[in-house]
């Protein structure tokens, strides 16, 4: 899966969960796995300092 499906998923999950979630939670609950729920917010981050 593409790194911006990734983000994607992420962001709509943080929309319902504005005060944040764990890695592990946020991996589940955006079927990711933790490496790539960790990854895509730096992805995101390098994407936007261009």
């Amino acid at each position: 899966m593409p790194e911006e499906l990734r983000v994607g998923k992420i962001a709509r999950v943080l929309v319902e969960h504005p005060s944040g979630l764990r890695n592990d939670a946020l991996a589940q609950a955006t079927a990711l796995t933790v490496p790539q729920a960790e990854r895509a917010p730096e992805w995101q981050n390098t994407r936007s300092a261009r």
